[in-house]
């Protein structure tokens, strides 16, 4: 577990300053991806570390997560409305009057963004996070129930855990069309393909590649249908903010694009679902990490 998180330490460290300078989209995307990864295994392997660590760095992954995200949105969302504009040349200045607040808002978005990279606070974090992980392993393991389990028992048991829970919420994701249960699905599939990236290896690798591949292609889906809602979101609070008739206009024609778009992509899910939830695909997985 120490080194795993230390690796991904290692990525968010690399890719600081490139986050921070905003010319490189993909450093921004390593770092998230990173502090992402480091969360979720965190909460999914809580066992292995003292309650207060767990309870401190899920706090603070969840806040920098919370700060990196509308960075990131509002890049999606300048792209979505280039495409718009080309699509529809009729409406140059109510597209410049949307560009216009949303790069205003972007701008305030990577400014606190900047700040809390270059703070104080961010730097003690990684520094205590780093020194936790390499005294993980002569930690005292009275308040770490799980810590003297071998990883590949541990790892097993949370992969079958996850897998059951990403197809019960994939199956009522596709009935109800939710968006607060497809964003639920979405992160149990996150967290289930993480698992296999980081711990496959202990199981049959042949299983755990092709579950990956499956679940990346599901996952495509389900992370463009969340696109939609968080574009919609926030097509929502820059008409609010601007208050004119041309922002709320192209506004308005986003978002109907983007409720089209949703239906489209929960349906891909669906297809791509069907070859996850198999009996026979799900009988595999539960032989390929059953506890040894």
């Amino acid at each position: 577990m120490a080194e795993i998180l230390l690796d991904e330490l290692a990525t968010v460290r690399a890719n600081i300053d490139g986050a921070i300078d905003g010319q490189d989209a993909a450093a921004l995307h390593a770092l998230r991806v990173s502090i992402r990864r480091s969360r979720t295994l965190l909460k999914g392997m809580h066992g292995v570390f003292a309650p207060a660590d767990q309870e401190r760095f899920a706090a603070e992954f969840k806040e920098l997560q919370g700060i990196t995200g509308p960075v990131r949105d509002s890049d999606v969302l300048l792209e979505e409305l280039e495409a718009f504009a080309i699509e529809r040349p009729h409406f140059p200045r109510e597209a410049a009057a949307l560009r216009r607040e949303l790069l205003r808002r972007r701008r305030s978005a990577r400014n606190k963004l900047k700040r809390r990279l270059t703070s104080k606070r961010f730097a003690d974090l990684l520094d205590a996070w780093q020194e936790t992980l390499e005294s993980l392993p002569s930690m005292d393991e009275a308040e770490r129930p799980d810590a003297a389990i071998p990883i590949g028992e541990l790892a097993g048991a949370r992969i079958l855990a996850d897998h059951k829970r990403f197809l019960k919420l994939g199956r009522v994701a596709i009935r109800s069309g939710d968006p607060a249960t497809v964003h639920h699905a979405r992160k149990r599939g996150k967290a289930l393909r993480y698992d296999l990236e980081f711990f496959g290896n202990f199981g049959d690798r042949k299983v755990a590649a092709r579950l990956i591949r499956q679940l990346k292609a599901a996952q495509d889906e389900l992370g463009a249908y969340q696109d939609t809602v968080a574009r919609e979101a926030e097509l929502r609070r820059a008409a609010q903010a601007a208050d004119t008739v041309m922002v709320a206009t192209t506004a308005g024609a986003l978002i109907e694009r983007a409720l089209i778009r949703r239906g489209d992509r929960l349906d891909r899910f669906a297809d791509r679902y069907s070859k996850l939830g198999g009996k026979k695909q799900r009988a595999k997985v539960k032989r390929a990490f059953a506890p040894k």
